[in-house]
């Protein structure tokens, strides 16, 4: 699970790494904007914060079966 934004840094090169080494992750952000995100690093999952569990749970779910 990746916070795009952490104290100022966002997370696109953790984002790639992990994206060469097929390793599943999501996005997790109080932006209300996923388009944030760059089009490479798209088609992850984005939640918006606050989050409910049951959202979470959802998408981790999705993640690990992808």
């Amino acid at each position: 699970i990746l916070d795009i934004n952490l104290a100022g840094e966002l997370v696109w090169p953790v984002a790639e790494e992990l994206r060469r080494r097929n390793v599943p992750f999501l996005y997790v952000s109080a932006y209300q904007d996923p388009d944030i995100v760059p089009a490479h690093l798209s088609a992850v999952s984005y939640l918006e914060k606050p989050l409910t569990e049951i959202r979470l749970q959802h998408a981790l779910a999705t993640v690990w079966r992808s």
